[in-house]
């Protein structure tokens, strides 16, 4: 058995209440399916969402090794990877070949364009506060506001804010308001965590 799966070897009754139901089912999924199983248990709604809420059974160190390969692949290698790279105490040098290095790399300079009327001055804050009342308005140009405009700490707190409101948000929202999301993440994963690891 794999050292990392190690930690999911307890052997104890069904029906011990002691016994966290969530484990339980851990347990059994890789005790059957392996590594195979954990690369299918995680999709990119999960990967993302818990970069913000840090709510994973998995480690980043499993989430790298088994899942990020397959999954990134189906996500045309744009996932998030910062967070779970920094986090991690083994070294996945795919996932920080495939990482983004620029902002650029995330929000081209026509994105950035394409909202800079709507944007005008506001900081992250104000777009989110005079923006409140429509999310959809929000999240979009939030997720394509130029990097000088980005407070780290304040756009943390809103995307906690929009996970705490509606945890299962990315799986409600259709295609393009979902990318917009998704890039608010990638904005936060490389901000926060990815610019201490680049050269």
């Amino acid at each position: 058995m794999s050292k990392n799966l190690a930690n999911f070897s307890h052997f104890q009754a069904l029906e011990d209440g002691r016994i966290d139901e969530n484990m339980l089912a851990l347990s059994i999924g890789l005790a059957t399916t392996g590594v195979y199983g954990l690369a299918r248990a995680v999709n990119s709604e999960q990967w993302y969402r818990n970069i913000i809420l840090h709510d994973s059974l998995y480690s980043c160190e499993q989430l790298l090794e088994f899942v990020y390969p397959e999954l990134a692949k189906q996500n045309s290698w744009k996932l998030p990877v910062w967070y779970y790279i920094s986090k991690a105490n083994i070294k996945s040098e795919l996932a920080e070949e495939k990482a983004p290095t620029l902002y650029s790399d995330i929000v081209t300079e026509s994105m950035i364009k394409n909202t800079r009327s709507a944007i005008g001055n506001r900081t992250t804050w104000q777009i989110w506060r005079d923006e409140n009342n429509n999310l959809l308005k929000a999240i979009r140009l939030l997720s394509c506001i130029p990097e000088e405009k980005v407070d780290i700490v304040q756009y943390q707190n809103i995307l906690e804010t929009i996970f705490r409101e509606n945890i299962n948000i990315l799986s409600s929202l259709d295609s393009p308001n979902r990318s917009n999301l998704n890039r608010m993440i990638r904005i936060y994963d490389f901000l926060k965590y990815g610019q201490k690891k680049t050269p």
